[in-house]
């Protein structure tokens, strides 16, 4: 504490003015130093300034009486008292308790900056309390002035000195009442940083800077020390006198400490305690340690008793020989103290007086054995953002009598079984009911429900002792053994418990459920005659479902235990048109679950909700290996989805069933981006419309129908809408093939082509063009630029061009020979939530950006300059009342289906058109001038439903509702079927 830092005001020197006066304090002892403003007493203490070069001065109000924190340590100072040859009067220094810092003076600062080497001495007013130095004649002054809000309303004080004729007055008070320490206030970081370093050192001495813990013993205030032996501090019975006065001296010692009793007779007559095993008595064991904070935190231990002899009997058992002994309560009040022996040899003694009539110690010339905590250094803490994963330690049973008995889950991991009791496994899952994190010196299991206030009553509790620092072995309490191991932080465990579906689950846009059973490993979830099983099927033909949020607001959950994220889902099919529901039967109470189908989705009141009376809200319970979970749901998801082992179908059973109650999620990759085949197409939408890309005459793209008009003139027929889809010569990404869309029609010259162009990728904005891009493309806005309309993107354009060379092409003339500005190429990326087949269609090319680099030169050519930060964009195909664009949100792209078609008559050298026609009607798909020839009908989904060789050319197949693929040798036409 001899450490100096920069105080208030630079060296100022005192004056000979003898105004000062003696004020009530101790030399050397702590005090505080408080002020009444308002009202409301306020303290004198110090903080960290800014600069940290040194303290500052501060006040603060409703100081803790918590005499172990560091805000209390803070607030007290130690006053001395000196004096200097320019004054009579006393003067005093104040030096920071905690800090070690010394209350200066330094007139270059006017304010409450503590500076080093400034004056340290100061008067104090005779009047009041007020502290004060002299300077030049002048008095400057520790006062305090007002802060205030805009209002003019007082807030709050701040510390200042000044020249001034009077001070803040101060109160200087300290509590000099022994406190006594309890275990919690004793005991260091997990038992084991709490030493006593005595004032005098002294060889032998079995605590000077040992760690010790310290536990209640019985009676409030007395404490038993457990040292880091293992053993306990214990007043021994060996007595001793002294040359120097007539006192009983017992020497300490540490020695274990039984926890069971002598046996019977082996206590000596007139002995009305029970001793232990060993022969000592309890309170032998027991010890107070008080507190002085006003001598600097000092501290002294007195012991409970100390032995008693009494005469030996009979009956006194051989085990004991001599040890039969009482103990005499220690009334005088003494404290440890050094003793010093005939032999010369100083010990650490307890002592007290042998003459009845003598009740106090002013006779004894010992001097009590004064310590202070000192300093050890700490084990490696419990991280409190982590979770552990915990083993039982305990070498016996504690639960029983017979302590000898050995402990069946030694070694085991302690975890949480389905109903939330305590369960022992021999390895552990890295899931949260095997992990459990620490809550104010409680170890407490993740998934076990957090009351506020209240006791865990599974948790591990009590003194935190580190017994194996390497092994990571901690005591807890009085019987637990434990080992922990470091688990995954408490935020990421609370991710673990139940699964939180995100798209990358649904890799094919939908996910599968394999059941895992020991009967086979190709067990999947499908529907059959309307209800739910599980078959031997391959992965491709198990039902595809995904999950869909039934949380009120997605990515807000409903929570267990130590904030445990349980999200609540509604399992639908692919398109989410049906939904997970539960088959009853039964009325009343009698109504049971018998099983599980897909029933179509009842819209609720609000948008986007489901109204079905059964739907399932389920969650995935992780089960303890990677990827595989419990479908649970109900109140406190008390019911688990299970299958029939004889029939295959879907059951209710508990959560806690363990056989064919677990499921694994299984999806199946699908490509990110498409490869379609080269040829002539229509591309169509994916809902039930017929509505198909088509050029319009004034070069924007829209969604057409054959029959529809062209601007109120010709109408659009099969061959006007019909697409040359072609591969562009040209690499953004590898994994990514990029295509080019065009058609001929309504194009004069027959060596140009309308490509579908993305206009963005020409230029932003022409009215954000500056000057000189303006000249270098003076018909831009001509050329490229397509009105922005009431959309969150750009039109969608066909627009005339030719291909010249492999990569680029040639728009009115201009040549587009960069890659990363060619308009006309795009992506199918696959829309796998929907079949490996439907698209949406991307333009991901880098946008140019004519808005001048801020951090160009004067005079500097930027036009080139790109926004590093946005060089790149999805910009997807979407529609709004047919009407084609471009725009940066996914959730508005719209979903494509690739037609192949017939070579248009209007096109040169092209083929005649297929005399094959297909007619959808109720339920059927009539399909003429295809005698001979296989027809095949699919579902959007790829799945067959229809594969024959037709005898007639007027062949009639029956067909799902819905939009089907027709395909007669190699030719696709989709039609929809009612």
């Amino acid at each position: 504490m001899n450490k100096k830092f920069s105080t208030l005001l630079a060296a100022a020197l005192l004056g000979t003015f003898s105004a000062g006066a003696t004020i009530s304090t101790t030399n050397n002892q702590l005090h505080q130093l408080k002020t009444t403003l308002g009202g409301t007493k306020y303290y004198l203490t110090v903080t960290k300034n800014k600069a940290k070069t040194a303290d500052s001065l501060i006040l603060v109000k409703d100081l803790t009486p918590d005499f172990t924190a560091e805000a209390y340590k803070k607030a007290l100072w130690k006053v001395t008292k000196g004096n200097t040859d320019n004054t009579s009067d006393p003067v005093y220094s104040f030096t920071n308790y905690a800090t070690g810092s010394v209350l200066g003076l330094d007139l270059s600062k006017n304010g409450t900056s503590l500076v080093s080497n400034g004056q340290t001495k100061w008067l104090v007013g005779s009047s009041a309390n007020s502290i004060y130095a002299i300077k030049g004649g002048d008095k400057y002054y520790i006062t305090t002035e007002e802060v205030t809000d805009k209002d003019e309303n007082v807030v709050d004080y701040r510390v200042i000195v000044k020249k001034a004729e009077n001070g803040a007055a101060i109160d200087f008070s300290y509590d000099n009442d022994a406190k006594t320490l309890d275990h919690t206030q004793i005991n260091g970081l997990y038992g084991t940083s709490s030493v006593l370093d005595f004032a005098k050192d002294l060889e032998g001495n079995p605590i000077d800077g040992v760690p010790f813990t310290a536990k209640p013993a019985g009676e409030e205030g007395w404490l038993n020390l457990r040292l880091g032996t293992n053993k306990y501090l214990v007043v021994d019975s060996a007595r001793w006198t002294n040359e120097v006065n007539d006192y009983k001296y017992w020497q300490l010692t540490t020695d274990a400490m039984p926890t069971e009793n002598a046996k019977p007779g082996a206590v000596a007559e007139g002995v009305d305690e029970t001793l232990l095993k060993n022969g000592r008595s309890a309170d032998l064991y027991a010890f107070k340690i008080e507190l002085n904070i006003a001598a600097g935190y000092t501290m002294t231990i007195t012991p409970k008793a100390v032995p008693d002899y009494k005469s030996k009997v009979t009956k006194e058992s051989d085990t004991h020989k001599g040890m039969s002994y009482g103990t005499e309560t220690n009334t005088k009040g003494r404290h440890l103290v050094f003793g010093k022996f005939a032999n010369s040899k100083e010990v650490l003694a307890a002592t007290i007086a042998q003459k009845a009539t003598q009740e106090d110690s002013s006779g004894d010339k010992m001097k009590d054995a004064i310590a202070t905590f000192g300093v050890v250094e700490a084990p490696k803490a419990l991280d409190p953002d982590y979770t552990y994963y915990v083993q039982d330690w305990n070498k016996f049973d504690l639960s029983t009598a017979n302590k000898a008995k050995k402990n069946d889950d030694y070694k085991k991991y302690v975890n949480l079984d389905c109903e939330s009791n305590l369960d022992k496994a021999k390895s552990s899952f890295a899931i949260p009911s095997y992990m459990w994190y620490l809550d104010n010196g409680q170890l407490k299991n993740m998934m076990v429900e957090v009351v506020e206030g209240e006791a865990d009553p599974l948790a591990y509790n009590g003194l935190i002792t580190l017994i194996n620092e390497a092994e990571g072995i901690y005591a807890f309490g009085e019987k637990d053994t434990l080992k922990l191991t470091k688990g995954p932080k408490v935020e990421d465990a609370q991710n673990m418990g139940y699964k939180v579906v995100s798209k990358a689950d649904e890799v094919n846009g939908a996910l599968s459920f394999r059941l895992v059973s020991n009967l086979a490993n190709d067990l999947y979830m499908i529907s059959k005659n309307n209800k739910m099983i599980v078959a031997n099927s391959e992965l491709d033909n198990a039902q595809k479902l995904k999950v869909i949020p039934a949380d009120e607001e997605e990515g807000v959950y409903e929570t267990v235990g130590k904030d445990v994220n349980k999200p609540l889902y509604y399992v639908v099919d692919r398109l989410g048109k049906k939904v997970l529901v539960s088959i009853k039967q039964g009325e009343g109470e009698e109504k049971k679950v018998v099983g599980y189908k897909l029933e179509a989705i009842e819209e609720g009141e609000e948008e986007g909700t489901i109204a079905n009376e059964d739907a399932l809200k389920v969650s995935f319970l992780a089960a303890g290996k990677d990827n595989q979970y419990k479908i649970v749901y109900g109140e406190d998801e008390t019911n688990a989805i299970t299958a029939n082992a004889a029939t295959g179908e879907l059951e209710e059973a508990t959560k806690c069933e363990t056989e064919r109650v677990i499921f694994e999620f299984a999806t199946k990759d699908a490509p990110t981006y498409g490869a379609p085949a080269i040829g002539h197409v229509q591309i169509t939408t994916l809902e039930d419309d017929n509505k198909m890309i088509a050029n319009q005459k004034d070069g924007f793209a829209a969604l057409k129908s054959v029959g529809q008009s062209i601007l109120k003139s010709d109408e659009y027929t099969t061959d006007t809408l019909t697409m040359w889809l072609d591969t562009a010569c040209v690499t953004f990404d590898e994994t990514m093939p990029l295509y080019y869309i065009s058609t001929k029609t309504f194009t004069p010259e027959a060596e140009t082509r309308n490509f579908l162009i993305n206009p963005r990728n020409f230029v932003k904005d022409y009215e954000q063009l500056d000057e000189y891009d303006k000249e270098e493309v003076a018909d831009a806005e001509e050329k490229y630029v397509f009105a922005k309309g009431g959309f969150s993107g750009y039109y969608a354009a066909f627009n005339a061009a030719s291909v010249c060379g492999e990569d680029s092409i040639a728009i009115n003339g201009d040549t587009i020979d960069m890659v990363e500005l060619n308009p006309a190429a795009i992506a199918f990326e696959v829309a796998a939530e929907v079949s490996d087949e439907a698209y949406r269609i991307v333009s991901k090319q880098k946008v140019r950006n004519y808005e001048f680099d801020p951090e160009a030169e004067e005079g500097e050519d930027n036009s080139n300059f790109f926004d590093e930060e946005n060089d790149y964009r999805d910009l997807y195909l979407a529609q709004l009342n047919n009407v084609l664009f471009w725009t940066e949100e996914p959730e508005e792209a719209e979903i494509f289906v690739i037609n192949r078609a017939s070579t248009p008559t209007s096109n040169e050298g092209i083929e005649a058109e297929s005399s094959v026609k297909v007619i959808a009607g109720n339920g059927t798909v009539t399909v003429q001038g295809a005698a001979g020839q296989t027809v095949t009908i699919a579902t959007v989904l790829g799945k067959a439903v229809a594969n024959e060789v037709v005898a007639s050319d007027n062949a009639t197949i029956a067909a799902p509702a819905g939009v089907v693929f027709v395909t007669v040798n190699g030719e696709t036409t989709k039609v929809v079927v009612k």
